[in-house]
């Protein structure tokens, strides 16, 4: 089994104001996940979870991640970790991806917030 680490992810106005909406690499989420976790790995935020692949130099930019434990690519399997949401970063994901309105309004629907997270500590910085 993998040595975890519990790390404080800060979801922060400017992940919110960069971040895409319905986008799983790019959402508020995934970029406060990046600021923990080495530059080579990939994460996408899912609606109950994020997939951390530990080498992002294998895949394409656009290539998804399925379900599997691992994604296969360039004759290679890549391990994926998949790691729970807490609550409260799952109904930030269901009021920022379901607003739909500008920038500057979505200071009425999210606010920055924090949540801890448990991290393979081989994919930390």
């Amino acid at each position: 089994m993998e040595t975890m680490k519990v790390k404080k992810i800060k979801v922060t106005a400017d992940d919110i104001k960069y971040g895409m909406s319905s986008d799983c690499l790019s959402c508020p989420i995934a970029r406060a996940i990046r600021k923990v976790v080495k530059e080579d790995c990939r994460v996408e935020v899912r609606s109950l979870s994020v997939l951390i692949q530990v080498d992002d130099n294998i895949t394409r930019p656009h290539d998804y991640i399925d379900d599997e434990q691992s994604v296969h690519a360039n004759g290679q399997d890549i391990p994926v970790i998949r790691l729970s949401l807490p609550q409260r970063a799952r109904d930030f994901i269901d009021r920022f991806d379901s607003f739909g309105g500008t920038v500057e309004a979505y200071d009425s629907v999210v606010k920055p917030f924090s949540f801890e997270l448990p991290i393979p500590v081989e994919s930390l910085r």
